[in-house]
């Protein structure tokens, strides 16, 4: 790990101190940047979930005003022709 360090310090124009330094600033800010884009990510999923059921609420309420229309054609038709609807 050390021979990388040295590597990557010169490839970097530092001395290794200024690398790790460096390597560990870089490490937070992953961290920090982690936690912002998991937060965004349950936004996200939070909001997709909402929209779904709101487009599944109204695919339910239009199926069952569908279904109610047709038990109150059904009924009157039954009434027509005599039968108790009860």
């Amino acid at each position: 790990m050390r021979d990388r360090l040295r590597e990557a310090a010169e490839a970097n124009g530092r001395s290794m101190n200024a690398e790790i330094v460096a390597r560990l600033g870089l490490s937070f800010e992953n961290e920090e940047n982690m936690k912002r884009l998991s937060a965004r990510i349950e936004k996200d999923e939070l909001i997709i979930s909402y929209e779904m059921a709101r487009h599944e609420m109204a695919s339910t309420q239009k199926s069952l005003s569908e279904t109610a229309s047709r038990l109150e054609e059904i009924t009157e038709r039954m009434r027509r022709l005599g039968i108790d609807v009860g």
